[in-house]
């Protein structure tokens, strides 16, 4: 797809923040190459302070796609969800659309930062790329000051993605006698289900992600579930420990902005079944010990 400089171009990412922070890649490049882009996505938008560059709007939502949309030229969908199977498409005359998800070059078994930059590259064919999704660090923040200061992110959007609670709660205890501040983050509507361990762990809430952005770029690492808070931190530049059910999904959706040690079950669990039951039980505490000794070792 050639783009052209009088093109209005929108890109409409999952609405997530690993999708949405990984996205930035295009949006980034494609801006990088003079062209006029507008990202709608309700997470980028409030994490504005660190992508100041760029024209952001909520994402619209599928009442809404057709205001907010219809004056563009292209639209890039990266899945193919309601939004971007509207009957009423296209929104005005030779309006294109590009859907990622189900493309050859998306659908490739490596991780998504690398495939966005193909995607810049074989089908948007821009000619400045850079293997960057364009944040702009927080400058009232400063960077991993409080390096002793580990954050625990217990949670993710799916619960068979999460690792048990027990276990996170044995890594902070080890993280307490070596001489670390564990710090347990979740968002206010998980806050009910962690409040019983706040008497014995430090437990953040946060209800807007930029001032979690700007608590986890001042902190030293971070360790956690397969989620979006790891792809912030990633995008922090703060060292990150990932948990994750299955190689292909870590080939694919690894914190791949900065260091990263994913730790996957030790054994390999045929069939999505097992893999369901089992996964949390073969990743034990001593490998996320070990993992740490290593990052740290790596990056003081």
């Amino acid at each position: 797809m050639e783009l052209n400089k009088e093109n209005k171009i929108a890109l409409i990412p999952g609405n997530r923040i690993g999708d949405d922070l990984i996205a930035m890649v295009l949006a980034y490049n494609i801006a990088k190459n003079g062209f006029d882009v507008t990202i709608f996505s309700s997470i980028i938008y409030g994490l504005k302070e660190i992508f100041p560059k760029y024209k952001i709007e909520k994402f619209p939502g599928i009442k809404n796609a057709k205001k907010a949309l219809s004056k563009y030229d292209i639209l890039i969908y990266q899945h193919n969800d309601n939004m971007s199977k509207d009957s009423s498409f296209p929104y005005s005359q030779n309006q294109k659309k590009l859907i990622l998800y189900g493309a050859p070059i998306y659908m490739k078994t490596k991780n998504l930062v690398d495939v966005y930059v193909d995607v810049c590259e074989d089908i948007l064919k821009l000619s400045k790329i850079k293997r960057s999704n364009g944040v702009i660090y927080p400058k009232s923040s400063m960077f991993r000051i409080y390096k002793n200061r580990v954050i625990i992110h217990p949670t993710s959007c799916d619960i068979t993605r999460s690792w048990p609670r027990d276990k996170f709660l044995k890594v902070a205890d080890w993280l307490i006698k070596k001489g670390y501040d564990p710090v347990f983050v979740v968002s206010p509507l998980e806050e009910c289900d962690w409040n019983n361990i706040a008497t014995k762990y430090k437990l953040k809430v946060f209800d807007k992600l930029i001032n979690l952005a700007h608590y986890i770029y001042e902190s030293g690492y971070m360790i956690g579930n397969d989620s979006g808070v790891g792809h912030l931190a990633s995008t922090l530049a703060i060292p990150t420990i990932t948990l994750c059910m299955r190689p292909k999904i870590a080939k694919r959706w690894q914190p791949a902005f900065s260091p990263n040690i994913i730790l996957l079950p030790c054994l390999p669990l045929p069939g999505p079944q097992l893999k369901l039951l089992l996964w949390t039980k073969l990743i034990s505490c001593s490998r996320i010990f070990r993992a740490f000794r290593k990052m740290i070792i790596e990056i003081p």
